[in-house]
């Protein structure tokens, strides 16, 4: 037992043994510990009350020690002969482990707890059924609370998480919640704030709150709360900036400032390189269309100056300087993007090396690639893995997924590397990842230009797009949340 006397010195340290007035013996000190827990968890399950976790949070972490004690015990197979020495009620200890084990882990909902918590509420949705009737009469009469919302309201555990649509009653339900905690509860009204996005919604529930319901409880948006804090902890007068000094501050900052964040400068280049023209989102075709007119799928090569190609005019045979790379989609655009920033050279759309009979144009496939004596095709596949597109109709689809087939076959027949990759994949993994497991297993090698040099050239070139329109979507935003206010 040696083993025994270690571990009381190392985990309870001030363990010593007590007499319990109906035990003539002497128990260890852990014992009557587990005791005082027990009476206390049980007495915690006895009251009529929704529990929280900060009801029980005291518990946990003032008997986080006792609980390691005994968890040492069992798995060094002791446990059985301590209960046996000191003459224990094995049960209580079982009742003890089982309870804390249940509820240690507060990020998690405790089984025991939440069986307590439901019977809770399905005795209190009877119970007080004619009350939360009536609860919101005073606003409408014609108001009655759904079984879900009388859930909310009689829910009372610190953190609450409620999802619902529009219109499906989340203003109903937090005035019925108010009144609920205010004359059932016994919570002073000034010590409940609700925030919520808009005026409007703040107007509706100021007027069935604080007009209907007579409830003096504060009822703002998150802006306004947010510069009434600002307010209060600022020594200095706020002042409100125009557009323009805004528009200055801003545009400084990403263009100086932001260099010094390495960190910031990565993420800035990633999103100027995949996300910052978003895709189109909606279901109606002309509206579409509209949206690839004004959409400008130049690259990042082409924004830095970097794109440089030679034509020649077939009226008097002089070479053209083109400076503008514009790509037909966004997906491609990420995936030209991709391959600068990683310097490989690429060719967009250049003209097959072999003759195609019987073609009416020649075939140019999306990309041409090469890195030393290495060169591949790339062509990007606007439909899934699996074959699949709401772009077009099934008998456009099929037409689609032949020439795919013509194309990887045009290429094994004349043995050009093609690389290939579809909109979304079957496992979930973006198409840029594909890509790029696809151009390392080639042997490629990806020499990732550094952020910071890139973002510079950004910065440093005054009619780049990316910085403006940044620039502009800040100001937009900040302009907008004021209304708010």
């Amino acid at each position: 037992m040696e083993i025994l006397k270690i571990l009381k010195k190392i985990i309870i340290p001030r363990s010593r043994k007590v007499s319990l007035p109906d035990n003539e013996c002497d128990v260890p000190a852990e014992y009557s510990q587990v005791l005082a827990f027990n009476t206390s968890f049980k007495g915690l399950l006895s009251e009529d009350k929704f529990i929280a976790r900060s009801d029980y949070k005291h518990l946990i972490e003032k008997y986080k020690r006792l609980f390691d004690f005994f968890k040492v015990l069992e798995s060094s197979n002791l446990l059985n002969d301590y209960i046996k020495k000191h003459k224990l009620d094995e049960a209580q200890i079982i009742y003890f482990s089982n309870a804390y084990n249940d509820t240690k882990e507060l990020q998690k909902e405790s089984s025991i707890i939440k069986m307590h918590n439901d019977k809770y509420i399905s005795q209190h949705l009877v119970s007080e059924k004619d009350y939360l009737d009536r609860i919101l009469r005073e606003c409408d009469s014609a108001i009655l609370l759904d079984n879900e919302q009388r859930e909310v309201v009689l829910s009372d555990e610190d953190h609450t998480l409620v999802i619902a649509g529009a219109g499906a009653g989340k203003t109903t339900t937090i005035a019925a919640k108010v009144r609920y905690l205010v004359e059932k509860q016994g919570i002073d009204p000034k010590k409940i704030l609700i925030i919520s996005f808009t005026n409007k919604a703040v107007g509706e529930l100021r007027e069935r709150i604080n007009d209907n319901l007579h409830i003096d409880c504060p009822i703002t948006t998150f802006h306004s709360t947010g510069y009434t804090i600002l307010k209060k902890s600022d020594t200095q007068n706020q002042r409100i900036v125009d557009s323009g000094y805004m528009y200055n501050v801003i545009n400084r900052y990403l263009k100086s400032k932001v260099l010094s964040n390495s960190q910031l400068v990565d993420k800035l280049i990633l999103f100027f390189g995949s996300y910052f023209s978003a895709p189109y989102e909606g279901d109606k075709l002309n509206d579409y269309f509209q949206f690839i007119s004004n959409t400008d799928f130049s690259t990042l090569r082409s924004d830095l100056h970097e794109y440089m190609q030679q034509i020649i005019c077939r009226r008097d045979q002089k070479a053209l300087t083109l400076n503008n790379e514009v790509l037909r989609s966004l997906e491609e655009v990420r995936i030209a993007n991709f391959l600068y920033l990683n310097n490989i050279d690429y060719e967009y759309e250049p003209i097959y090396q072999y003759r195609i009979l019987d073609a009416n144009k020649p075939y140019t496939p999306d990309f041409k690639i090469k890195q030393g004596d290495k060169s591949s095709y790339i062509e990007h596949f606007g439909i899934t893995e699996s074959g699949q597109s709401n772009r077009y109709t099934q008998a456009e689809l099929n037409k689609y997924k032949s020439r795919i087939n013509d194309k990887i076959l045009l290429h094994r027949s004349h043995r050009t590397d093609l690389i290939y990759t579809f909109s979304r994949y079957n496992d979930h993994r973006d198409y840029i990842d594909h890509l790029k497991e696809q151009l390392l297993q080639r042997g490629y090698t990806l020499r990732p230009k550094p952020a910071t040099e890139v973002y510079k050239k950004l910065a440093d070139n005054e009619e780049n797009k990316y910085i403006f329109r940044l620039t502009l979507l800040i100001c937009n935003f900040i302009s907008n949340s004021g209304r708010f206010l």
